[in-house]
Formats: structure tokens, sequence, C-alpha cells
């Protein structure tokens, strides 16, 4: 079964996608910031390095409830995108896996 996504649910899932992204470079960028850290033993840096951290979960948090509708049905919504929305989709969720 295709699903036929209305241009706002793709540029929706796109941005959610991208959300996504950013989040998780964050998460990256945060985790090498925090091995210095901890080597320096700078306890005030690292709880409010923590605290930037605790932030980007929730941000993956509520992002993952809202591509919820979209996951729901993956197979379906994937191959209901436009081919160029398909493959920035596919790059998208590839990187974001690479992060994980």
């Amino acid at each position: 079964m295709k699903t036929v996504l209305n241009t706002t649910d793709e540029h929706e899932l796109v941005s959610l996608l991208e959300q996504q992204r950013t989040l998780y470079q964050g998460l990256r960028s945060l985790a090498e910031r925090q091995k210095s850290l901890v080597v320096a033993d700078d306890t005030g840096a690292l709880l409010s390095l923590l605290a930037q951290r605790q932030s980007l979960v929730d941000g993956l948090v509520g992002l993952n409830q809202r591509l919820a509708p979209f996951r729901q049905q993956w197979a379906a919504t994937f191959a209901g995108l436009p081919e160029q929305v398909r493959r920035h989709v596919a790059e998208l969720i590839e990187e974001a896996n690479q992060s994980l």
C-alpha cells in the first residue's frame, strides 16, 4: 500500500529529520567535550555540559513523538515520497543511524 503525503507532510518529515540530525551532531560534539572535561576533572563545566546534553536528549524525545505518525506505516510513507525527497530522507536516516 502506497501512502501519498501532501507537500506539508513531506516538508514536516524532512524538517523533523533535519532537526534530528542537528541534535545528534550536538550530542556527538558534547560527548567529545565531555571526555576532555572528565580528564581535566572540571566538575563545574561537566555539570553544565550534562545539562546541555539532557536538553538535546529531551529534544530528541519530542522529535521521536512527532515522527511517530510517519513511522507507523514507514514503508508506505517512504514509498509515497517523490524521488528527490525520498533520496534526501534516506540520507538523513543514514546519517542518524551512523550517529547512533
